[in-house]
């Protein structure tokens, strides 16, 4: 991926990094803004695990910085479907393959809120020429902010939603971001704020000016 990722930004300046997001370190380096994409934050499974990403992200986030993440809202429904169903995901046309399909089986762990996933790929003359077997947790939206607080950090904004073909099937996408809290330190319950500029620092309120120096992207 990092290979592909330098060839597509041949003629840029950018630096590539592989790390893992449960616990990662850049000394001495903060950003204002850090973002997550494609439901990445999804592959992240235990609180542990959750606590140490966000606790990362805090480290490295300027004063006013934010995360920026994206997670689908779960289809209760669709979760409580057969292990043995296939439903679409989409499809797309491949420089040398052609038109590729995609269709996934999922299979749902109540307990520990993993959705164990299992893609299908297939072009017209071959059905299930590839497996792409998957794990992604769960996060409903009232457990997402206490997952954000657990690691210093606190939500912010929450907005968007996406017309994919799993939103289609009744799974939702959502969009938010996050900021450290001044103390860098978790609090008993999150504090949520839509669309707040500020951040309290000592009893004061700072208005945080727009973000758009410095960029760390998370896939």
């Amino acid at each position: 991926m990092l290979q592909r990722a330098r060839q597509a930004a041949a003629g840029v300046e950018v630096e590539f990094a592989e790390l893992d997001m449960r616990d990662f370190d850049l000394p001495g380096r903060t950003f204002e803004t850090i973002i997550v994409a494609m439901n990445s934050i999804l592959h992240v499974q235990s609180l542990e695990d959750f606590r140490g990403f966000f606790q990362s992200v805090a480290r490295h986030l300027a004063p006013c910085g934010r995360l920026a993440f994206d997670a689908f809202v779960p289809s209760v429904a669709l979760l409580g479907s057969s292990p043995e169903q296939r439903h679409p995901v989409g499809d797309g046309v491949h420089e040398a393959l052609g038109r590729v399909s995609v269709d996934e089986t999922i299979r749902y762990d109540p307990l520990t809120q993993i959705n164990h996933v299992d893609w299908y790929w297939s072009t017209a003359a071959e059905k299930d020429f590839w497996r792409t077997p998957m794990q992604m947790r769960q996060i409903f939206p009232q457990e997402m902010p206490l997952l954000i607080a657990s690691g210093g950090m606190r939500l912010v904004e929450r907005l968007g939603t996406s017309t994919s073909a799993r939103s289609r099937r009744g799974v939702t996408g959502r969009f938010a971001s996050a900021r450290r809290h001044s103390s860098g330190r978790p609090r008993s319950a999150p504090r949520l704020l839509a669309r707040s500029d500020q951040l309290r620092r000592g009893g004061q309120s700072e208005a945080c000016p727009p973000s758009s120096a410095r960029l760390g992207t998370a896939l």
